[in-house]
């Protein structure tokens, strides 16, 4: 599918496009490192955390593509982070985190949420997002998912990626957080994603391990496909590079898979 908006208003968009400064963005724990990123086999599956969110590439995801995809995920976050708070205000966030998707080539249907339901007292996010995956993805994106939660589950207090990850994704009673998969089939990029978000009353520490209380969490996720428009993305490819500066190399890390 082909985007609604044109080479012009994409470019003057992201001209005018506000991010957070330093000193707005949350502070890691520790310090975030800039590291030079591997150099990653297109013919294998890949994932990296990017902020508050997870991406997972399956094999045949061009380089150029691969960051096309970080970069925007990061731009939205961060974009929609100057306009309102991620976890206070989630339903402004997405609304303008979509905005910013659509706004640079990407072809994106209305999000919507459903309250999740837990069949027992407890449930975990791991398994809540592999099963939200598995009602938009196919089972190949559902594996690679499950195997990034899995790399994220592993990495040690203190690692970078996990850093971001917990950071971004949620404070103590409260998250807003992105799974994303991604395919490519004759150079078109398509992104399934879902979003999240809740409140408990109890305080979160590791997300992917805590055990939410079904009883006291209010708790929302959403499922969309979206594809991207080469044709307009590839004209402010550059311009969001620049935009994000920095940000590109600390909120976004990869993981082994």
């Amino acid at each position: 599918m082909r985007s609604n908006v044109n080479t012009a208003s994409a470019q003057k968009f992201v001209s005018a496009l506000k991010l957070p400064s330093s000193s707005e963005l949350r502070q890691p724990s520790v310090t975030i490192r800039p590291e030079l990123r591997a150099e990653i086999d297109p013919n294998q599956p890949s994932a990296s955390v990017v902020s508050g969110g997870t991406v997972s590439f399956v094999a045949g995801i061009s380089k150029q593509h691969r960051e096309d995809v970080e970069n925007s995920a990061l731009l939205a976050q961060l974009a929609a982070n100057k306009q309102f708070d991620r976890e206070k205000d989630t339903e402004n966030w997405y609304q303008f985190y979509r905005s910013v998707l659509e706004n640079i080539g990407w072809v994106v249907p209305e999000f919507s949420f459903d309250r999740f339901q837990g069949s027992g007292d407890s449930f975990t996010m791991d398994k809540v997002i592999v099963d939200l995956i598995a009602s938009v993805a196919s089972e190949n994106e559902v594996a690679i998912v499950t195997s990034t939660i899995n790399a994220l589950k592993k990495l040690n207090q203190g690692n970078d990626a996990l850093v971001i990850y917990e950071r971004d994704t949620h404070s103590a009673h409260q998250g807003n957080f992105q799974a994303h998969s991604v395919t490519e089939s004759d150079g078109v990029v398509v992104m399934n994603i879902g979003t999240f978000r809740f409140s408990t009353e109890e305080t979160v520490t590791r997300i992917l391990f805590f055990n939410f209380p079904t009883s006291r969490t209010n708790f929302f996720q959403g499922g969309q496909n979206m594809n991207l428009d080469d044709s307009i993305f590839s004209q402010v490819r550059q311009a969001i590079k620049i935009k994000l500066g920095d940000a590109a190399k600390n909120f976004v890390k990869d993981l082994e898979i």
